[in-house]
């Protein structure tokens, strides 16, 4: 037994372990050759009583502020079911609110319990932690207990006198004393930690920003104008990164690069379809690196990077090219991916001012396996004749959120984006493939967005326009369809604000038929209700807030509706 659930184990055996000891104080003083030992156990029970209570509290110190269900509390400190504590998302909060010394917390109580079943050994308890007089149904048999202190409490008054026993009663309680430190610190470190965090969430999702936007610059210089003089249009995948983590350390963002096929006639493209990664480094040290394919004759100069943004990458380790230092510089995009695309591998780097670089992965995906047969927009398959399911829903709330945070003022998403922006794709049998939701771009000579009036009431539009779409999602249709009298202006017509009234009024009343965690992001993003002076995605607060108010608790729905962690 280790992790976590040892903690329930303790708790089970703690009651045990008094009651035992109660029972040893009732024998010794019915036994009138034992009398001189009677305080002898009185002062050890209570000394283990005195140490258990503190440990019991030290529990409730650290699950107290995680908000746990009622049932759950009475079933991990209450009834101390050991199965209760076994539960992964338990194990998942503990560790976050420990931090660090999460895993010093849990050999203590490794530690503590091997201590106890010591304590029990030199009780002479069985495996049930009674003693040897006690029946199962908790009766006591006289004769028994008789001849155990007859036969036995030599060594076992041995036992408690010597100094060995009496350090393992000290151990015991050195081993509570610091969990219930380490529980208490817990909470004084808390506020602290949780700034911190909040801080790299900012700064991470800051970057990933960033990012999108170098991307955007990069490729619409090398695909318009393109030598082959065909409209290139970029899909960008919309992921749903779960948040900054440590242990991950590469970002990559998946496109789906095709032409704008309207505009084509009836040339013929070089090619159809090509899934693709790029992941951006910032140049630190340059070395030489292998000549172009493109510029075999012509000395070229790589880089070794160090990643900047931290997120798990959708491509297996295995897939990825070898050390980014051996790629080579991509002259020709488009002829590179014409040639390049074949097997799973890097093509090569995109070089751009301010030594950033960008390796292009050619990977596996819908375009690659010929599996596009057409696409909808998102409107589209929310006022569909099919319903979303929850999990579905779940996942298309936490990507549309997420990807707002990712997007902001780049020209992937305008700030007044709507559902019909969004498109997933369809197979060849008509059904939508599975997590591919993508924005899309053309790159003309006119990829500059339009700047778009801000309503007065309507404190960041890019915002409620997120709140807009999970108000569709709820009600699978689209939100101009629920308008009542009340939302249309004096004319009876719809204006600017017939969308804000809708959406305010919907917004208030979605706890009808919503989770909790659904309903109050909602709110959020319709009001934009963040306790904030600022409400611009640029500003660190406003960043933080945001996703305290929307992405975690849309994570939370998404991991409740999925039964695990993204």
């Amino acid at each position: 037994m280790s992790g976590l659930e040892v903690t329930g184990v303790v708790l089970g055996a703690i009651p045990l372990v008094i009651s035992a000891l109660e029972h040893y104080g009732n024998g010794v003083a019915m036994m009138q050759n034992m009398k001189n030992f009677e305080c002898v156990f009185d002062d050890i029970k209570t000394q283990f009583d005195a140490s258990m209570a503190i440990y019991m509290n030290s529990c409730y110190q650290l699950l107290g502020p995680l908000n746990l269900p009622d049932s759950q509390m009475n079933d991990l400190l209450e009834n101390r079911d050991v199965e209760a504590w076994k539960e992964p998302g338990l194990h998942r909060a503990v560790e976050k609110r420990l931090g660090q010394n999460y895993k010093v917390y849990v050999k203590l109580m490794e530690t503590l319990n091997k201590r106890i079943l010591l304590f029990c050994k030199k009780l002479k308890l069985d495996d049930n932690l009674r003693p040897p007089w006690i029946g199962v149904d908790g009766s006591v048999d006289d004769k028994a207990r008789k001849r155990f202190f007859k036969n036995a409490w030599t060594r076992i008054r041995g036992g408690f006198d010597s100094e060995k026993y009496a350090k393992l009663l000290q151990d015991i309680d050195r081993d509570i004393d610091r969990i219930s430190k380490l529980a208490a610190g817990a909470i004084q470190l808390e506020p602290l930690r949780a700034e911190k965090q909040s801080r790299l969430q900012s700064i991470y999702w800051q970057n990933i920003r960033d990012q999108a936007q170098r991307l955007f610059e990069s490729l619409s210089s090398r695909l318009h104008p393109c030598s082959c003089t065909h409209p290139h249009k970029a899909n960008l995948r919309l992921d749903a990164r779960g948040g900054y983590d440590l242990a991950d350390d590469l970002v990559r963002f998946a496109f789906l690069l095709t032409f704008e096929k309207s505009a084509c006639g009836t040339l013929k493209q070089p090619w159809n379809y090509r899934d693709i990664e790029i992941e951006s480094s910032q140049c630190l040290v340059t070395q030489p690196a292998l000549p172009s394919a493109n510029a075999a004759s012509n000395s070229q100069k790589a880089a070794r990077f160090a990643p900047t943004i931290t997120v798990s990458s959708s491509l297996p380790s295995t897939l990825r090219s070898p050390s980014p230092s051996l790629a080579s510089k991509i002259d020709n995009l488009c002829k590179a991916l014409m040639n390049g695309c074949s097997t799973a591998c890097c093509l090569g780097v995109l070089e751009d001012p301010g030594s950033w670089q960008h390796h292009v992965y050619s990977v596996t995906g819908p375009g690659s396996q010929n599996q596009i047969a057409d696409q909808a927009s998102l409107k589209d398959v929310i006022c569909g004749s099919r319903t979303i399911g929850p999990k579905q829903k779940c996942n298309l709330a936490l990507t549309l959120a997420s990807s707002v945070l990712q997007l902001h003022d780049t020209p992937w998403l305008s700030r007044s984006w709507d559902t019909q922006d969004i498109f997933v794709l369809k197979g060849q049998n008509g059904i939508i493939l599975p997590s591919q939701v993508y924005v899309s771009r053309t790159f003309t000579s006119n990829n500059i967005q339009s700047a778009n009036t801000r309503r007065r009431c309507v404190k960041n539009e890019m915002v409620f326009a997120l709140g807009v779409a999970l108000l569709e999602l709820a009600h699978g249709c689209p939100l101009l369809s629920l308008k009542e009298a009340e939302d249309l202006n004096e004319f009876g017509q719809e204006d600017s604000m017939t969308e804000v009234s809708i959406a305010t009024r919907l917004a208030d009343q979605i706890n009808d038929h919503e989770s909790e965690n659904y309903a109050r992001a909602v709110l959020r993003c319709i009001r934009c209700n963040f306790d904030t002076f600022t409400y611009n995605l640029d500003e660190n607060e406003f960043r933080e807030k945001f996703y305290e108010g929307v992405i975690v608790p849309l994570q939370l729905d998404y991991e409740y509706a999925t039964g695990g962690k993204r």
